[in-house]
């Protein structure tokens, strides 16, 4: 009897059964936050365009699905006392989230299949889950030691930050998808108009993913391995269209801008933004910046870095599969452009695309090459030393 190939075939057999189980848990209680409600706002509103009835119809909506101490949790202070009694503060805020109409239109077709907004909100995570699940299994389930590889996935899957990402009420895990499929589709299948339209859409689900689409573009356009690489027309077309759809989104959306974002994340809450001009000083902008930088330090965001700079370590015993090496690098320098821009202690949350990819390109590598042999130890301490 081959036991080794009874042994891959559980550790499989076990992580879809991980991921399943994680799945239906997630579906059946699903981690809420408060952008549910301004999400299931920006859904109703693609058909109704009354003030008062979008925020009626909303709080009706969520308060009629939750459970009510999550209900009253949201309800309940200043902020969600203003939200509950000001419509036309409420309707104001809606801004924020109809900058990105790729996901809100997901969320009203599935709505118009029959499912409820909140429970269509849901459905789009845990699908997303599914598919993260599947695309991470694919990128590593044939490598010389693939069966390791599953076996950190299912671990790391089930703990924080990623054991969440199925139950949240926001566009990150869609988001992340998404991108972990153009990746796929570039390093696994040599395709290149697809996973670049695919990137570009992205900005549609969540605008920040700009940063990321855009250095995507630029080093599979420029310093990419020629298998991989961009012609320079494809490269130009997709950055102007990356640009085209976030000023475009920005413009229709009627988007508040950088700096009253920045303001109300970390400042003060306004509650009319449309009616106010911001200003933001730079004392304001490094207090917070160095302030949240600090408290970072306490979240999963040094263990992903370490993991792609052990990743990196590999690559450079033998060189080979420079491509995640290169990625891995990018992937950190698109974490520091992000925080700089928008410094959130939730990094655990916002950096769910990042945290993905430092993951599996660090296993990509990790479970390509034969690191574990006596002798590339050996030269990996010396390198280390």
């Amino acid at each position: 009897m081959n036991y080794k190939f009874l042994f891959k075939k559980g550790i499989k057999i076990t992580y879809f059964i991980l991921i399943l189980c994680l799945s239906a848990y997630s579906f059946l209680k699903p981690y809420y936050t408060y952008d549910l409600i301004p999400y299931t706002a920006a859904t109703i509103s693609i058909e109704q365009s009354s003030k008062e009835k979008i925020h009626d119809e909303t709080f009706k909506t969520v308060e009629s699905v939750l459970p009510k101490a999550v209900y009253d949790g949201f309800i309940s202070g200043e902020l969600g006392q203003e939200m509950l009694k000001d419509s036309e503060s409420f309707y104001q805020q809606l801004n924020y989230y109809k900058v990105k109409p790729l996901y809100i239109s997901l969320i009203y077709v599935i709505h118009k299949l029959g499912f409820g907004i909140v429970t269509a909100i849901n459905i789009i995570s845990v699908l997303s889950f599914l598919g993260i699940s599947i695309l991470l299994f694919l990128f590593i389930s044939k490598l010389n030691r693939g069966y390791l590889g599953i076996i950190i996935l299912s671990l790391l899957m089930v703990c924080q930050p990623f054991i969440l990402i199925a139950g949240r009420n926001t566009p990150d895990t869609l988001s992340a998808f998404i991108i972990l499929l153009s990746l796929f589709l570039v390093l696994n299948k040599k395709l290149k108009i697809l996973p670049g339209v695919l990137l570009a859409l992205s900005i549609a689900i969540r605008p920040d993913n700009l940063i990321i689409s855009g250095a995507l573009f630029l080093y599979f356009g420029l310093l990419a391995p020629k298998e991989y690489r961009l012609k320079f027309y494809q490269t130009l077309s997709f950055l102007i269209l990356s640009a085209i759809i976030y000023f475009s989104i920005s413009i229709l959306e009627h988007s508040y801008g950088w700096k009253t974002q920045f303001t109300i994340s970390f400042l003060h809450f306004i509650a009319r933004p449309a009616e106010v001009t911001v200003q933001l000083s730079m004392g304001d902008y490094f207090r917070v910046l160095i302030s949240n930088g600090i408290a970072v330090l306490n979240t999963h965001i040094i263990y992903f870095i370490a993991m792609g700079l052990v990743g990196l370590m590999v690559t450079n015993i033998k060189n080979i599969n420079a491509v995640y090496s290169h990625l891995i690098v990018f992937t950190i320098g698109v974490m520091i452009v992000y925080f700089l821009l928008f410094p959130s202690q939730e990094v655990d949350r916002y950096f769910t695309t990042e945290y993905l990819l430092l993951l599996i390109l660090s296993l990509r590598i990790l479970c390509d090459n034969d690191f574990l042999k006596v002798q590339q130890w050996g030269q990996l301490k010396k390198q280390v030393s």
